[in-house]
């Protein structure tokens, strides 16, 4: 239990393959709304922590999907440029 917050390993589960383990966004996490909820307020919502900067994330999702057999983090940020 975190922030008294009391999730399932299911849930769990699910909110790190979203938010990857990163500490900061998991300190997003509200008591009281479900997994589901939790995971629109940050990526969906107007002003989502997760997303306050798209573009870099629409560039990398771009040079991903144009790879289809994945690529190594090295290649990923020589084409992303940052």
């Amino acid at each position: 239990m975190y922030k008294d917050i009391e999730l399932e390993h299911r849930d769990i589960a699910m909110l790190y393959m979203v938010l990857g383990g990163i500490p900061f966004y998991l300190n997003h996490v509200k008591r009281g709304m479900s997994v589901s909820q939790n995971i629109d307020a940050l990526c969906f919502a107007k002003d989502a922590p997760l997303f306050s900067n798209p573009a870099r994330h629409l560039r990398i999702l771009e040079i991903l999907a144009a790879h289809r057999n994945g690529m190594m983090r090295e290649e990923l940020l020589a084409q992303a440029a940052f």
